[in-house]
């Protein structure tokens, strides 16, 4: 019997899926920013500044998604409370003034020189594998379990509210689905996650109208075009890049809305997709979205380990969580959050994080392979064991078989 292989190929879909997706990043990175960057002098009017600038976070990602596609996942799960708790430092220490700093009202980034990190995209990856691994535990929802699922809950609030403190209520809530997820995949009763999803929602709506900048929001949200000149500035403008686009867009490079959006690379770059590429390209990019989910959650479904199972579900929820929020704001379906599109938008913190977590999904749908080659050889030594016999002649097992009948015969006359 052969041995089967270690390590098997990943899930070609995926990755296809991931580096189409950074590749369609790269390029309207571009596309949406080489205005802003020729017309500023602060980037030496370099045309290619932000392209090169997320060439290289692409490139770092890709390397950081290969690194952990062959890395066991089981292999991270001790290391998930030591990683949790310098997340959670990170998460306090950026809170402090003068160490944190403070953009559009959050203040949710280091910055050293001209490189900054946002602990909070760490935060998901994080909380992911720390669920998982807490969650992953045999029969943590039966009944008389003690509640051993509360200790779990109690650290995910705990991670929500230092990021709700910032505040950055668009990750917050992007965690806060992943929380969910991973509690319905790991078996939570359903009469208890409909009623909290329902309420989490209320909380979310209700304290985005009580914390100042987030309510000015909400305002521009209800009515963008009564606040056109300020808060709904970018929504008026990006509903603006939908219209215009039309069926089939106006071509690439030749949107104007970029030129009046301030995050016309980060935040808003769905609008630019959707001017340039028109309906077209808009369901092209949720389609690819959606394949993706497809995938990720289908690398769930077939796991075999319920802790990469869960790891699994989490990075799926977290990238298709945040792609929908990310569109629902540019089509001004929700208010405003701040949240980058996945592998599209401008960006290290997130590009890197989120490939890193595509190289674990490759990771499980790799283990997934040796599984099946396993099962399959399994069955291929039980069938033979099950069906051994000496080989022989078809002559022979004629001349054997009518002996039979004879001896048979035989025994019967006498």
């Amino acid at each position: 019997m052969r041995k089967p292989a270690e390590i098997g190929p990943p899930n070609v879909w995926l990755l296809g899926l991931a580096v189409a997706l950074v590749v369609i990043g790269v390029v309207f990175v571009f596309d949406a920013s080489y205005v802003r960057s020729v017309d500023l002098g602060v980037y030496d009017h370099d045309i290619w500044y932000f392209a090169k600038r997320q060439l290289a976070y692409a490139s770092i990602g890709l390397v950081c998604m290969m690194l952990a596609s062959i890395i066991p996942v089981e292999a991270l799960r001790k290391l998930s409370v030591v990683a949790l708790i310098v997340c959670v430092m990170l998460l306090i220490m950026v809170l402090v003034p003068g160490i944190g700093h403070k953009v559009n009202g959050s203040r949710s980034w280091f910055r050293v020189g001209p490189l900054s990190f946002q602990p909070s995209e760490l935060a998901k990856l994080v909380l992911i594998l720390y669920l998982a691994r807490s969650l992953g535990r045999a029969q943590v929802f039966a009944r008389g379990a003690e509640r051993r699922w509360l200790g779990s809950l109690i650290v995910s609030l705990a991670v929500i509210g230092l990021v709700v403190v910032e505040p950055d209520l668009g990750t917050a809530v992007v965690l806060s689905s992943i929380v969910f997820v991973m509690f319905a995949a790991a078996g939570a009763k359903k009469r208890w996650l409909v009623p909290t999803a329902v309420g989490g929602l209320a909380l979310v709506y209700m304290m985005m109208c009580i914390v100042p900048h987030c309510s000015a929001r909400v305002e521009a949200f209800r009515d963008p075009w009564a606040h056109r000149y300020d808060t709904g500035y970018q929504i008026v403008h990006s509903l603006i890049g939908f219209g215009t686009g039309g069926i089939t867009g106006l071509g690439l490079c030749q949107g104007r809305v970029k030129s009046y959006l301030p995050a016309a690379s980060t935040d808003y770059i769905y609008a630019t997709i959707a001017e340039e590429t028109g309906l077209v390209g808009s369901l092209a990019l949720v389609v690819l979205f959606g394949a993706f989910a497809v995938c990720g959650f289908g690398v769930a479904r077939k796991c075999n380990s319920l802790y990469g199972s869960l790891v699994a579900s989490g990075i799926t929820s977290a990238v298709s969580m945040q792609a929908i929020i990310n569109m629902a704001v540019a089509t001004n379906s929700i208010p405003a959050t701040g949240l980058p599109m996945p592998f599209i938008s401008y960006g290290g913190s997130s590009m890197v994080i989120m490939l890193t977590g595509v190289g674990l999904l490759l990771s499980i749908s790799r283990q997934i392979e040796v599984e099946l080659q396993q099962e399959t050889s399994d069955e291929d030594s039980s069938y033979r064991r099950r069906h051994r016999r000496a080989h022989i002649s078809g002559h022979q097992r004629g001349a054997g078989a009518s002996r039979i009948r004879t001896y048979g015969r035989t025994a019967v006359r006498r």
